[in-house]
């Protein structure tokens, strides 16, 4: 059977995130497995996103992370359809201890508008962040001025 078959509309939600969830899977952190294929499998079916979100709390923190690539690309793209998951990025992926998710989440952060509440917590997400050991991360914060 070809993989595009295992994520026909109308297939069950647990069937789906595990076909992405192969396809996230496996190598190490300079891998994207087969983040392509899955983000292709998306851009066919936007109902994916919701897998995605899931996928980005996995345990195996290789699919988080990948996950959350995906999540960021198709922000960038079409922020509509990341726009009900939009809170994973202010949630406990946050607070990660990779520099991958950070990342991730720094970039897709400014992509959306934030109630006033989830807004501090973007705020200081970003400001936490500007601090980060990581150049890459840093990069994509809001710059303090000096005094």
């Amino acid at each position: 059977m070809s993989w595009i078959l295992c994520i026909l509309p109308g297939m069950e939600t647990s069937g789906r995130t595990r076909t992405l969830r192969a396809l996230l899977s496996g190598g190490d952190r300079r891998s994207i497995a087969q983040a392509n294929r899955a983000l292709s499998l998306i851009h066919a079916n936007p109902n994916l996103v919701s897998e995605v979100a899931q996928l980005a709390q996995d345990s195996d923190w290789l699919v988080s992370m990948r996950a959350m690539d995906l999540f960021e690309k198709i922000a960038m793209e079409h922020p509509d359809w990341v726009e009900p998951h939009k809170k994973i990025l202010i949630g406990a992926l946050a607070d990660s201890d990779k520099w991958e998710i950070h990342l991730q989440i720094v970039r897709a952060l400014p992509l959306f508008d934030w109630a006033p509440a989830e807004q501090r917590r973007v705020i200081e997400i970003l400001l936490r962040d500007v601090e980060h050991p990581r150049k890459f991360v840093k990069a994509f914060c809001p710059q303090r001025k000096k005094a």
